[in-house]
C-alpha cells in the first residue's frame, strides 16, 4: 500500500510518516514538498491515499491544489490536513474532492481514524465541524448572523482589526476576512461605521450551534 504525503514542512512529514508506518502494515510512504512536485515526480499506479497538508494559503489557492490533484489522480482518495479546521471551508474542500478534513494538531487517535476511514473510501469530518459547516453554508442568504459571524461582527464594531481578531479567535486572517465580507454583504454596508449603526438594534442575534 502506498500513501503520498504532501507538505512543505519536512518535520511534519517525518512525524506523520512514522505514525503511518507504525499503524499500517506493508505501507510505503512517499514524501513530497508540493503538489506540483508530486504531480511531476510520481510514477506508476495511483497511491491508495493522498495526504495533503495545507500551510497558510487562502481557500481559493487550496481549492486549486485539490482540483489539480483530482484531475491527475482521479481514483485516489484525498485527506486534507489543515493548520486548523475551519468549518466555513470544510464543505468546500469536500465538494472539491477531499474525502476527509482534519487538523494537523488533532490527537493521534483522530488522525488514525481519519486515515482508516479514507482508505476505506468513507468521508471523515468531525461531527461538530460538519454541523457548523452546514449552518455556515445556509447563512449567507439570511440577515441573521451565524455564531461565528456574530463574534467577528462584535469585535469589528469594537474597533478591532482583522489580524487582531484572527489571533484572538485562533483563526487565519483569510477566514476572518471572509467572515467580514459576508457580514458586510448581509447588512449591505461598506465599512465598520455603517455596520455599527445597522447592528445597534440587533446586536447579539445569532444562530446557536
Amino acid at each position: 500500500m502506498t500513501i503520498a504525503l504532501i507538505d512543505e514542512y519536512p518535520v511534519l512529514r517525518l512525524g506523520l510518516a512514522q505514525l503511518l508506518s507504525s499503524r499500517f502494515a506493508d505501507l510505503e510512504v512517499k514524501e513530497y514538498e508540493s503538489v506540483a512536485g508530486f504531480i511531476r515526480d510520481h510514477q506508476g499506479e495511483e497511491p491508495e491515499l493522498i495526504a495533503l497538508g495545507l500551510n497558510g494559503l487562502g481557500q481559493e489557492e487550496n481549492l486549486s491544489l485539490l482540483s489539480a490533484l483530482k484531475r491527475r489522480f482521479r481514483a485516489a482518495p484525498i485527506l486534507v490536513f489543515d493548520e486548523r479546521v475551519e468549518a466555513m471551508h470544510a464543505l468546500s474542500y469536500l465538494k472539491a474532492g477531499a474525502l476527509g478534513y482534519v487538523a494537523k494538531s488533532d490527537d493521534l487517535a483522530r488522525l488514525e481514524e481519519a486515515i482508516g476511514e479514507a482508505l476505506s473510501g468513507k468521508r471523515y469530518i468531525v461531527k461538530e465541524v460538519f454541523f457548523e459547516a452546514i449552518l455556515e453554508e445556509q447563512a449567507p442568504g439570511n440577515l441573521v448572523l451565524t455564531q461565528g459571524e456574530n463574534r467577528v461582527a462584535n469585535y469589528l464594531i469594537k474597533g478591532m482589526k482583522t489580524k487582531s481578531i484572527a489571533r484572538l479567535l485562533d483563526r487565519s486572517t483569510s477566514t476572518i476576512s471572509t467572515y467580514k465580507s459576508r457580514i458586510f454583504k448581509k447588512y449591505n454596508v461598506g465599512n465598520v461605521i455603517e455596520l455599527k449603526e445597522k447592528m445597534k438594534p440587533q446586536t447579539g442575534r445569532s444562530y446557536a450551534f
